[in-house]
């Protein structure tokens, strides 16, 4: 009994002693957790800021276009209104940027940036650049493309290797590195060569296993140096249909679009999420915000390892015979791989291009063949015979 009255004794004198001491170590403890929810937020505000505002109002809030933030009076409620829709003014206008006016911004990606501006943090913009810079910097990626591989194959096969190396650097022989080069400097010295290199007939070697050699060698100079983020927004990049208009190393397409490489990584976001002119507006469930950075991440990459160049055009040269029907499967890849989609829609339901649905074949290889509007012709080169005709199988099966 004794023993019992004893621990008993020493429990409660350890809860009379433990609550004081939890009590006064409680706010320090909250203050500390708000302090650090707080910065969170503010860093989060500051990425929003950095990407989206700093066009108009100056990378460290000093005012462009639109007006200082840096030590402005509105408080967050007022910011939030105006950041969310728009403001009408002289000489230039704001425009709306909630999603619930038509704008690019979530509600709590507006709530963050209006925290940020009313309470400016010079640390917290600071780790939003770096965070921002950090999409281009990581290890070597090892993927590539199928198309890639099959031009790799066609590299070795055709005896390219032995004389200009594996990476088209240049080899043990007397042959010069290919780096840099452009398609079509490429392509004069495969079909018009000088010098010891014999010519390559399209007999021996046609239009489509060329562009697909030229693509080995562009990729495997773009590869070396492309960060694994990169590699993914290079992926992404594609598939959202920006290489149609923008062109594959971003320099400019074949469309109306402008060259975005070298731009910086907030001009792209307020380009994707709130465009101008043709280009479609890109939501955040269409595009989320990290595949966004890893767009910009390729873009920032390839800036300064790809050379200017036009797009890829074979040189003359009899065009392959379709050897397999069309396939709306097969179709349904292409359509997105060759741009397609990039102006008439995944499901050819129209963007900036027409609605292609109901449209009959004629119609769409004579559009293919010759261009249309400021849609451009494609070669024989770029979308085969069987390619387009699987393409046209595909808009042929949709409702």
């Amino acid at each position: 009994m004794d023993r019992k009255i004893f621990v008993g004794f020493i429990l409660t004198l350890f809860i009379v002693l433990f609550i004081p001491f939890y009590w006064f170590k409680e706010p320090s403890r909250q203050r500390e957790a708000a302090a650090k929810q707080f910065q969170t937020l503010q860093e989060e505000g500051a990425l929003v800021f950095q990407v989206n505002c700093a066009n108009c109002h100056g990378q460290r809030g000093e005012g462009l276009m639109g007006p200082a933030l840096r030590e402005t009076q509105l408080d967050e409620d007022a910011l939030i209104k105006v950041i969310s829709r728009g403001r009408n003014a002289r000489p230039i206008s704001m425009p709306a940027w909630g999603e619930a006016d038509g704008g690019p911004l979530s509600q709590r990606q507006i709530e963050d940036v209006a925290a940020f501006i009313a309470n400016w943090d010079d640390n917290a913009l600071k780790e939003a650049e770096e965070r921002l810079a950090r999409a281009a910097h990581a290890a070597p990626p090892s993927e590539e493309a199928r198309d890639v591989e099959e031009g790799k194959t066609l590299f070795v096969r055709h005896g390219c290797a032995i004389c200009h190396g594996t990476g088209g650097g240049g080899g043990p022989a007397v042959a010069f590195s290919l780096e840099g080069r452009t398609p079509d400097a490429i392509s004069r010295i495969v079909r018009q060569p000088q010098n010891l290199m014999p010519a390559f007939s399209p007999e021996r070697l046609n239009d489509i296993d060329l562009l697909k050699i030229i693509a080995y060698l562009e990729e495997i100079q773009i590869q070396d140096s492309l960060t694994p983020m990169a590699q993914e927004g290079k992926t992404h990049y594609e598939k959202q249909g920006c290489a149609a208009c923008h062109g594959s190393d971003g320099k400019g397409g074949p469309v109306v679009a402008f060259s975005i490489a070298g731009l910086p990584g907030n001009t792209i976001y307020r380009t994707v999420r709130a465009p101008k002119a043709l280009m479609p507006r890109y939501s955040t469930e269409q595009l989320s915000q990290q595949d966004l950075e890893k767009i910009i991440a390729f873009i920032a990459s390839i800036k300064s390892t790809v050379s200017p160049s036009p797009t890829p055009s074979a040189p003359a040269g009899p065009s392959p015979t379709p050897s397999a029907p069309a396939s709306s499967g097969e179709g349904k890849t292409l359509f997105a791989n060759k741009g397609c989609a990039g102006c008439h829609g995944p499901n050819a339901e129209g963007g900036i291009g027409p609605s292609l649905k109901g449209r009959k074949g004629e119609q769409i290889t004579a559009a293919v063949r010759n261009g249309k509007g400021i849609m451009p012709a494609f070669t024989q080169a770029q979308v085969s015979d069987s390619e387009l005709q699987s393409i046209i199988a595909f808009i042929e099966t949709l409702p």
